[in-house]
């Protein structure tokens, strides 16, 4: 629905805004100049009620001296009432009926107001606002000065300020209403009044009108503000959202930005391309004269030069090895495909004990589950041990390589090599190594996972510093995570892979 809304707004996201904007300014002037109208209208047939009490009176006198009002014509329109004659109180139901008694010039009047619901002021037709007790009332009675000084008290009001105070009672009760007069013989008069007697919005009911348009504007708008922001909010996430997805209607500032994204991206990527490309091609070319240098080492006569010759080359060789070993990383071709992690696993320590190293496999890593909880008791956790396969799709051959690069580490830093494969309870894959060693220093964790980086007692073996790194390297190349941390059992590798199918 919001889509189809869209397709009448401009693309551009700035003139779709100021569109809402102008929609909505529209919208708060209509609703401010219903509610003021329906407000100043209903004032007007209030004032016309209070004003026309004369006219209903002589409707009522007339019917009241008729000595036969079927045949004195007492049926037709005095605007704004209407009347007929009925020969007995119509019935009705559904309706309310409040019974007056009217005093009109001495004359003591039987009537009744129906209203077709209950009436919410009740109060404005009790008998002292409308009948008897309005003799007494010093709005219409007020005292009156003699010329001698002297106060005369409780003058008569006349019908037509009783009548238009009845009338003006029987409209602000914003009711469908009708006023029935009893004649004799329990023949009854019925007036109504379109106009004024009428269901309408009262002032409260047009206060909670205006609150709840406002609140009905705010609620369209926030959906359709967050259909608006959708596509920025897809670019934040990262370039992985094409056109297509971003939406049909997605305004034009958000293709724009995306259309940079995608294209720093591949100037990033060119870039990165010619870097690694010329690393690479000075590492080759290094590879041969240190070849030949090493083979020229060994006709120094003299053992002590010719074994710091040797050492020396040797570093360098293991660094143009190293260095090309990791570009070659952004060259592979093995081609992705779904295997057991387990198997895999498995193989690989096998290799290593078949050497007599330290390294074992575990693969029954015990999965925490919360338990239900009862009136009785809180909610327990649970312990299983399964055994975990983990299948998954990836390159097996480069997960072996970061394996390998982790376990020869803990190997060379530590006492062992633990093996856990388990599963956090979602759609990932967990590898733990543990190595029974000293450890890294938490200020150099991120540190050694960068090329050429080795932490403090690096110096006291061999290596270049990138066997972390190419770890780490294919671990992000499989949409993985690689952590370091210390634990009781020494550094603690751990590796969250993402999977296919649930882990059996």
């Amino acid at each position: 629905m919001w889509q189809s809304i869209l397709s009448i707004f401009p693309r551009s996201h700035a003139a779709r805004i100021a569109t809402m904007l102008s929609l909505a300014f529209m919208a708060g002037i209509a609703t401010t100049w219903i509610v003021v109208q329906t407000y100043l209208d209903r004032r007007a047939e209030l004032s016309i009620a209070e004003m026309t009490g004369g006219r209903l009176s002589q409707i009522i006198e007339h019917c009241l001296e008729s000595r036969d009002p079927a045949q004195m014509n007492c049926a037709g329109e005095e605007r704004p009432y209407r009347f007929r004659f009925h020969n007995s109180f119509p019935r009705e139901q559904d309706s309310f009926v409040s019974p007056l008694i009217l005093i009109l010039d001495e004359k003591r009047v039987r009537a009744a107001v129906r209203f077709r619901d209950n009436p919410p002021l009740p109060g404005l037709l009790s008998s002292r606002n409308n009948s008897t007790d309005l003799q007494q009332d010093s709005i219409y009675n007020p005292t009156l000065d003699a010329t001698d000084g002297s106060r005369t008290f409780n003058q008569p009001i006349p019908a037509s300020v009783r009548l238009a105070s009845l009338s003006l009672a029987i409209a602000r009760q914003d009711i469908e209403a009708t006023l029935y007069i009893f004649l004799e013989d329990d023949q009854v008069l019925e007036i109504s009044s379109p106009l004024l007697w009428r269901a309408r919005f009262s002032e409260t009911q047009g206060a909670f009108l205006t609150l709840f348009i406002a609140a009905l504007t705010l609620s369209l708008s926030f959906p359709f503000s967050s259909t608006l922001m959708l596509p920025f909010r897809k670019l934040s996430e990262g370039t992985k959202y094409t056109r297509k997805s971003l939406g049909p209607f997605a305004p034009t500032e958000a293709l724009a930005i995306q259309d940079n994204m995608r294209e720093l991206v591949k100037r990033f990527d060119r870039e990165r391309e010619r870097q690694l490309l010329g690393l690479a091609a000075i590492s080759h070319d290094l590879r041969t004269p240190v070849t030949r240098m090493l083979l020229r080492t060994e006709m120094i006569k003299e053992e002590e030069t010719r074994d710091r010759f040797a050492s020396d080359l040797e570093t360098i060789h293991d660094l143009v090895e190293g260095a090309l070993d990791f570009l070659s990383l952004h060259k592979n071709t093995e081609e992705r495909h779904r295997f057991s992690l387990s198997s895999l696993i498995t193989s690989l320590c096998d290799d290593y004990q078949d050497m007599e190293k330290d390294v074992s496999f575990d693969s029954t890593l015990p999965i925490e589950i919360e338990g239900v909880a009862s009136v009785f008791s809180v909610a327990p956790s649970i312990e299983l041990s399964t055994q975990t396969r983990g299948f998954m799709i990836g390159k097996p051959k480069q997960l072996r390589r970061a394996l390998s690069n982790i376990i020869d580490n803990s190997l060379k830093y530590g006492k062992y090599a633990k093996v856990f494969l388990g599963y956090d309870g979602s759609e990932q894959t967990v590898i733990t190594i543990v190595d029974g060693g000293p450890g890294i220093p938490s200020d150099q964790i991120e540190k050694v996972l960068l090329p050429f980086e080795r932490g403090n007692e690096g110096h006291k073996t061999k290596g270049v510093g990138l066997g972390l790194s190419i770890a780490n390297e294919i671990v992000h190349n499989h949409k993985g995570e690689m952590t370091l941390n210390n634990s009781n059992e020494g550094l603690r590798v751990e590796i969250t892979l993402p999977r296919d199918i649930f882990t059996n």
